[in-house]
């Protein structure tokens, strides 16, 4: 048998390949790729027959737009996220430059980039309020297997989020045909893939959770490659034939403006407004390559601006100008929004119309709008240098307002904000600082108030108050408190303590900022629980003592654990792990666990477990337990031991590693430790003999059967017990109790209640006049599985419940040949090797 040996970076090169492919059909020649990658493409839908050849070029009005020349667009700036370009053809696929750039009309456009990575080549997407979102999809091995919605912010270059999808409850309706924002309503919307590719989805971008909204199914049977929206509110679009339409935004109904006289092929394009010209900009994808178009919204007459020399593929176009025709109405000025009493409802909306057209002649005839969370509250005429004023009562959160003009020469610039009305949220507070006075006995936390609302909006100071929760315990010990410090005497069980403050804001909380952690306090409690995956774990709150003083103790490990090693170089171990002082009660009985790992078969570990009153005196530790040649070896489990405390007080639990290389000792390895009440020392011990019998015909039943205890936890003979629990699977209440059964009677329940098929645990504990004692555990399989049946071999248990038999080779000679499970893969798998042969066998 031989291995066969995949290549990680092979497999990561294939899935990069396969999502650089244009995978989609096309309305006709493809564009030259000269050996690349080439274009993205788009997913082609069903389509029906074109109509509008038929139709006549102009429906929409009667006036038309001059064809106006090219040069109108030299020298000024457009950006976009670009997906291709020829200069790529021989770049890394793992270093292919996609990402925002820009470029100046010329005779030789040439890209400058901003903003690029590897996950940038968007199918679609679109830029408004100085972000851009876009969407690319994810495929391997040609496959789409999920999509990331991507959110930059264009003023410094910086990714806010990017959040990725896979295809467990989407698939192709995680992807875009076309994106563009709406400056009226501050809205992406979006034409997507239903999931099926049986047609398109009108939808909207939640920004809140980042996923399109359906509104309504699109009725359109044929693709949308462009998607764009004048200063009106009004959308467009461009299909795969090259006829423009209109969209209504409310229910996704397309109604036919004419043919562009453009014909594309059926890759990723982009339109955007431009308010200079007052037409759509389209970065086209025909049969001839990569061309800029202008497009006249009302007539869908086009010309061409450019060529792009290199075949550039461009999605999202925009430009930052917010400019206008010179004819147009100029911008409104000092727009604003104020609340008529701080933190109200009751609110002013107010601007400044301008007495003058973006070029600087005296502004005639106008119409104003005023769009308010999207709705028009005003498309009357405007009255030059007005001061607007209108009152309004808005609900708490956030508002949007945009004002612009528009006359017989286009439409102004527009202007929008957006603001918080009502209280906020506040931020969180600033320069916190928590100390512990040991001399006084405190803990002393100082914080600053929060610098504002999250979103902008307004904060009482004067009200402002906070509250303060202690950790790691949860505790809340301060609400309404108007100061910034604040006292505790420190608490008497020792932790690693922490503060969490939050600013409240009439009613709203902000996020918590959360102090430094201090050690403090007398003594940790029980339940006592600690892990060893922070490195200062073992430093801050451990005592490692190297009685045999060769400097070879306990240490950090690699996995979150500590580890001692010995080795012929350190044969013999006499080394402690001593943990924190433990506030434990007199008259009990406790238990210490020890989640740990020996190193593998055959190599068994010494260690004693001890309890002392000094950590620095290892003569005041008695041996609770001796462990003599432990293997523990598949994976990390639990090692228990029980202790009596006679007398109230601080004690420390310690792991002495005692074991000797000659004995084939090599390693032993602790997750965590920890420390439990069982009862007290007068309590019930755990029941005898405790079996599970699952009923014998595969019914879902089983029968618990156990003696009772005769002696409680220190040994001795007890008069009577007041109760014994069953409990199965963890349950809080018990299944069934057994009232003031005899000490050492013979007992026996059968549980005709099980839910599930598989593993079920039952526990048992005794009660007296004392407190309930120790408990008694075991299980078994109940039930029998029916076809279909599936095991994913997600847990260790899972495995442990198949029976593994070997033929053909000595498995005493070779321990490792055999069926094992992998933590790390949550997988079976088998090894075997032949040594006449050379072979390996790997399942």
């Amino acid at each position: 048998m031989k291995r066969i040996i995949i290549s990680l970076v092979a497999l990561f090169a294939v899935a990069l390949s396969c999502q650089l492919q244009a995978v989609a059909q096309t309305t006709g020649q493809l564009p030259p790729t000269d050996g690349r990658q080439g274009p993205t493409a788009l997913k082609a839908v069903p389509t029906e027959a074109r109509i509008s050849d038929g139709l006549p070029k102009q429906v929409k009005t009667a006036a038309k737009t001059t064809a106006a020349d090219a040069s109108m667009f030299t020298g000024r700036t457009f950006y976009g996220a670009l997906i291709n370009s020829d200069t790529w053809a021989n770049a890394s696929i793992t270093d292919v430059p996609y990402g925002i750039y820009s470029f100046e009309i010329s005779d030789n456009p040439t890209p400058v980039s901003h903003f690029t990575n590897l996950s940038y080549g968007f199918m679609s997407g679109a830029y408004g309020n100085e972000q851009f979102v876009g969407i690319s999809a994810l495929n391997v091995m040609g496959a789409l297997n999920g999509a990331r919605y991507i959110t930059i912010d264009t003023r410094n270059w910086t990714e806010l989020k990017n959040v990725l999808y896979d295809t467990s409850s989407k698939s192709y309706s995680l992807l875009p045909s076309a994106m563009a924002y709406n400056v009226t309503d501050n809205t992406i919307y979006s034409l997507q893939y239903n999931d099926d590719l049986s047609g398109l989805d009108w939808c909207v971008y939640n920004r809140d959770y980042d996923e399109m909204d359906k509104i309504a199914s699109f009725r359109g049977r044929y693709n949308v490659i462009t998607l764009a929206s004048l200063p009106s509110g009004e959308m467009y679009f461009i299909n795969n034939y090259g006829d423009l339409y209109t969209i209504d935004k409310a229910n996704g109904r397309p109604r036919m403006v004419g043919f562009t006289g453009v014909e594309p092929v059926l890759y990723s394009q982009s339109m955007m407004y431009d308010g200079r010209t007052g037409l759509f900009l389209w970065a086209a994808w025909t049969t001839q390559g990569s061309q800029l178009y202008a497009v006249d919204p009302e007539t869908a007459e086009s010309f061409k601006v450019l060529d792009f020399k290199n075949n550039e593929q461009f999605v999202a176009l925009y430009d930052t100008d917010n400019a206008a025709p010179d004819a147009a109405p100029a911008a409104v000025e000092n727009l604003k929004i104020t609340p008529d009493t701080d933190g109200g409802l009751g609110c002013t909306i107010s601007f400044d119309v301008p007495d003058a057209t973006y070029g600087g002649n005296p502004l005639g005839k106008s119409t104003l709008n005023v769009w308010l969370d999207g709705q028009n509250l005003k498309g009357v005429d405007a009255v030059a240098g007005e001061h607007v004023s209108i009152p309004v009562t808005l609900t708490e959160g956030n508002h949007y307002v945009a004002v612009n003009l528009s006359n017989d020469g286009g439409y102004s610039p527009t202007v929008s904000l957006t603001k918080y009305i009502g209280y906020d949220v506040p931020k969180t507070v600033g320069s916190l600082t928590f100390t512990h006075d040991e001399t006084a006995g405190t803990n002393n936390v100082s914080w600053t108030a929060p610098e504002g609302g999250v979103n902008a909006g307004y904060i009482d100071f004067n009200n402002l108050t906070y509250t303060v929760v202690r950790m790691p315990d949860s505790v809340t010990v301060a609400t309404g408190l108007k100061a910034t410090t604040f006292s505790e005497p420190t608490p008497t069980a020792m932790h690693s303590y922490s503060y969490r403050v939050m600013a409240v804001n009439n009613g709203k909380t902000g996020d918590y900022a959360e102090s430094e952690s201090i050690l403090c306090g007398d003594a940790f409690t029980v339940p006592y629980e600690q892990a060893f995956a922070d490195p200062s774990v073992l430093t801050d709150f451990f005592t490692i003592v190297d009685a045999n003083k060769d400097n070879n103790t306990w240490r950090q490990g690699f996995n979150n654990d500590v580890r001692i090693d010995i080795s012929v170089n350190n044969p013999i171990g006499d080394d402690w792990l001593i943990t924190p002082g433990i506030n434990m009660e007199g008259g009990t009985v406790y238990r210490f666990t020890m989640n740990m790992k020996t190193f593998t078969q055959g190599y068994p570990e010494d260690f004693d477990i001890c309890v002392g009153t000094d950590p620095n005196d290892i003569s005041t530790f008695k041996v609770a337990k001796e462990v003599r040649g432990l293997e523990l070896y598949e994976t990390f489990g639990d090692y228990s031991a029980d202790f009596n405390i006679d007398a109230d007080g601080e004690y420390f639990v310690a792991i002495r590693y005692c074991s000797n290389n000659a004995n084939n000792s090599t390693m032993l390895l602790l997750n965590n430790v920890r420390v439990t009440k069982v009862g007290a020392t007068k309590a019930p011990a755990a029941v005898g003999d405790l079996k599970i019998t699952p009923d014998a015909d595969g019914a879902m039943a089983a029968t618990v059967a156990f003696t009772a205890p005769a002696t409680d936890l220190a040994g001795n003979a007890i008069p009577s017990l007041t109760k014994v629990n069953v409990y199965r699977g963890g349950t809080a209440e018990p299944i069934h109790t057994f009232d003031s059964p005899a000490p050492g009677a013979s007992l026996s329940f059968t549980d005709n209640r099980v839910s599930r098929v598989g593993t079920t645990v039952y526990s048992v504990v005794a009660e007296n006049e004392y407190g309930a004692g120790a408990t008694a555990a075991d299980s078994a399989f109940v039930g029998i599985y029916s076809a279909p049946y599936l095991e994913t071999f997600d847990t260790r248990a899972a495995s442990e419940l198949y029976t593994s038999l070997a033929s053909g080779f000595d498995t005493e000679a070779n321990p490792y040949y055999r069926w094992t499970y992998n933590e790390a893969n949550k997988r079976m798998g088998f090894y075997a090797f032949n040594a006449n042969e050379g072979d390996q066998a790997n399942l």
